[in-house]
């Protein structure tokens, strides 16, 4: 067994040296991504290379360096990589390059004999008054044109962005996008109406049909919670629609019986009513109960629920709900011309949205976004094309993160981009910086300072442009303006599209800081035996 795996204890400086080469190499790997003008990374897997162009995805195939001392360093800055792109998807490359000016110049104010606790906390102050001038920089998104310039700050795929753009300047902030994977190129349709994933109970109610899909117009809908066994617990329900004047009818419900679909497909029965039985969206019973009342704000009518009960309850002629049409497919449910009332959908519509802007659970926000998606009404189907399949699922990769980004930018507004945000702190810190009353408190404004030029200085490296004269242009320059690497031009950021996503930026600036401060207090690191791994140190 190698000394590299007994357990053990290393103090400082050794700790903080051999964590400070760990996360040098992580960044080294990250880096290269960073601006428009962005490098890839070869990732060998298996038998097959893979090459990765975002951050996160580079952090989270980093399993272990083989230095375990190193290995540390490079951990806590993929941690902290990995969730901040769980929670905002974005601004990962960013903020590990500033992780990693941060700690380098921490960890020579601690030479200069700065205390790691008060340097954290100085750190943290200075932190906030830059996250308050980020925000009063911060301006709503107003045109198709500064959707696309956020759009191609994500994605590289120029075509891609553009289509993107577009779509969520049409969509807004909640309207319904689909992605799937298409022929050669990318193109996109447009879908009427509302729908919903699920599709209809049984395939045997597409048989025959052309495109194994089934439309019925002007029908009754009944949204419930039940799964239908029996075919006797059918007859009062439709003769009850019957008397309402629906001779077509769609029954959401959990599920249906062999039973129960031979019923529905008997001629007896279809010359009098057609019935079609859709499957009720949600696993739980809370997802289910959400989904009706989405469903019959949507289309007027009254849920049907269970309660326990096994089988279905008297079923009242105000119930049921309807649409000029209505269409289902083996995944999805459509309606067209739904015919609830509109005073009380968009009522429903605005509660979901208070709860969304309310809540700070991704997973809450993500179910109230999808509930908001499926009742804004029309959605757009983008068609992802590339010559192979690898190369449609890292389109649709890419356009799940451009689409997070732009509607962040929706909700969130926009600041100045092309790397221009964070220097725009520049005379703020330099003035607090004049009225320090510490060392410490000093020393933490020199290091943002040092920071917030790193990721302009890494996108100009990446472009192979020499950041120093650019940087030191734009300390004199007006008012948002910023330097376009792709045409090397001084440029009006607002004018020409180059724009970031105002709460990404500000939570990539917090990561950071926060977990760089953190950072250098360690004092120790405990290392365990590990006798199933032998490397070498």
């Amino acid at each position: 067994m190698t000394k590299n795996l007994l357990p053990g204890v290393v103090f400082q400086p050794s700790a903080q040296q051999t964590m400070q080469r760990g996360i040098h190499k992580l960044t080294s790997l990250i880096s290269p991504t960073l601006g428009p003008v962005s490098r890839t990374v070869a990732h060998q897997k298996h038998n097959d290379i893979e090459l990765l162009d975002k951050a996160a995805l580079i952090a989270r195939r980093m399993i272990e360096l083989p230095n375990r001392h190193e290995n540390v360093g490079a951990m806590y800055l993929r941690h902290m990589v990995w969730q901040l792109y769980e929670e905002h998807g974005d601004g990962t490359a960013t903020a590990a390059v500033l992780f990693k000016t941060l700690y380098d110049e921490g960890l020579r104010s601690l030479t200069a004999g700065a205390d790691a606790g008060k340097l954290r906390h100085y750190l943290e102050q200075a932190l906030l008054v830059m996250l308050e001038r980020l925000s009063s920089l911060t301006k709503p998104i107003c045109t198709e044109a500064e959707l696309q310039g956020i759009a191609r700050s994500v994605c590289a795929d120029e075509k891609l962005a553009s289509l993107l753009g577009t779509q969520l300047s049409i969509l807004g902030e909640f309207g319904k996008l689909e992605l799937r994977n298409g022929g050669r190129e990318h193109d996109w349709s447009f879908i009427e109406g509302n729908y919903w994933k699920g599709g209809v109970l049984s395939k045997r109610q597409l048989e025959g049909l052309p495109d194994a899909r089934i439309e019925l117009e002007d029908v009754g809908i009944l949204a419930t919670d039940f799964d239908l066994d029996d075919p006797r617990s059918l007859p009062p329900i439709l003769k009850l629609a019957l008397a309402k004047g629906f001779s077509k009818l769609v029954i959401v419900a959990k599920t249906a019986s062999e039973s129960v679909i031979s019923f529905i497909k008997s001629p007896q029965l279809l010359a009098q009513i057609e019935v079609i039985l859709v499957k009720q969206e949600g696993f739980s019973q809370a997802e289910t109960s959400a989904n009706q009342q989405d469903l019959c704000a949507l289309l007027g009518g009254y849920p049907v629920v269970s309660l326990g009960a096994k089988t279905l309850p008297k079923v009242r002629s105000d119930d049921f709900g309807s649409a000029r049409l209505v269409w289902a497919d083996q995944h999805h449910a459509g309606f067209i011309g739904a015919k609830g009332d509109p005073v009380a959908l968009a009522s429903h519509v605005e509660s979901l949205k208070t709860a969304f802007h309310a809540s700070s659970d991704a997973k809450a926000r993500k179910i109230l976004r999808q509930r908001l998606n499926n009742l804004m009404g029309g959605a757009i189907t983008l068609w992802l094309g590339g010559a192979s399949k690898r190369e449609m699922e890292q389109a649709k990769e890419s356009a799940q993160q451009t689409e997070a980004s732009l509607r962040s930018a929706l909700e969130q507004g926009v600041i100045v981009g092309a790397g221009t945000a964070f220097l725009a702190c520049r005379a703020l810190l330099c003035a607090k910086a004049q009225d320090c009353l510490s060392f410490e408190e000093q020393q933490s404004y020199k290091i943002l300072l040092k920071a917030i030029e790193s990721p302009l200085r890494t996108m100009l490296e990446n472009a192979g442009l020499e950041p120093a004269e650019v940087i030191e242009k734009l300390k004199y320059a007006k008012e948002n303006t910023g330097f376009d690497i792709r045409t090397q031009t001084y440029v009006n950021v607002y004018v020409s599209g180059l724009l970031d996503v105002a709460n990404v930026q500000k939570a990539a600036l917090r990561y950071a800081v926060k977990s760089a401060a953190l950072a250098l207090t360690i004092e120790a690191v405990v290392f365990k035996k590990n006798p199933e791994r032998r490397v070498n140190p």
